[in-house]
Parts: C-alpha cells; structure tokens; sequence
C-alpha cells in the first residue's frame, strides 16, 4: 500500500491524534507510526490490511453517523456540551483504560 492511501485511511480510522492512536492500537512506538504515516518507511502489510478492514467495518456500521446523531440527540434533549464530552470521556477509559489526555 503506498503511503498516501494508508495515511488516507488511517486519518478515516483515527480522525484525531493520528499517530499516537495509530501507535498505541498496533503496540509501536509512536515514530514508527509517524514514519509510516510519512511514508519514510514501508508500512507492514499486516498493518496495511488492518487498517483497511478498519476503514470497511466503521463504515459498515457507520460509526461517526450514529456519534453524530446520538450527539444531535443528546444537545436537542438538552444535555450540556461538557455533561457529554465527561460521558465520552469515561466511555474512552472504558474501552481503553486510559484517561483521555
């Protein structure tokens, strides 16, 4: 995969924070993903199709449309901004075990 179709698609998986996601997710050290991203390296082409059935499966389940549209959902019914962000917050520690930050 060349670089600029893997680093397309790792910013579709990794919206924000690109690199230090993409690091923690595949156990790397956060320059070997910036080299991948930057195309100073070959990206593993075990990495390379993980990324794609990333990209497939958030698609299939439209991931960022349904955020999107409980977030609507959420502001509409009067939620406060940060009510949510601290509720997405601990959802994150949750999945991950770690604190956003």
């Amino acid at each position: 995969m060349d670089s600029d179709t893997f680093k397309s698609l790792a910013q579709q998986v990794f919206p924000d924070a690109t690199s230090s996601r993409l690091a923690r997710s595949r156990g790397v050290d956060q320059r070997v993903a910036q080299r991948w991203l930057a195309g100073q390296v070959p990206v593993p082409d075990d990495v390379a199709d993980w990324i794609s059935d990333q990209v497939r499966i958030a698609g299939e389940l439209k991931l960022q449309a349904e955020l999107d549209a409980a977030g609507k959902r959420w502001k509409a019914a009067g939620l406060d901004d940060e009510a949510i962000a601290a509720a997405l917050a601990v959802y994150y520690q949750h999945v991950t075990g770690r604190r956003i930050g």
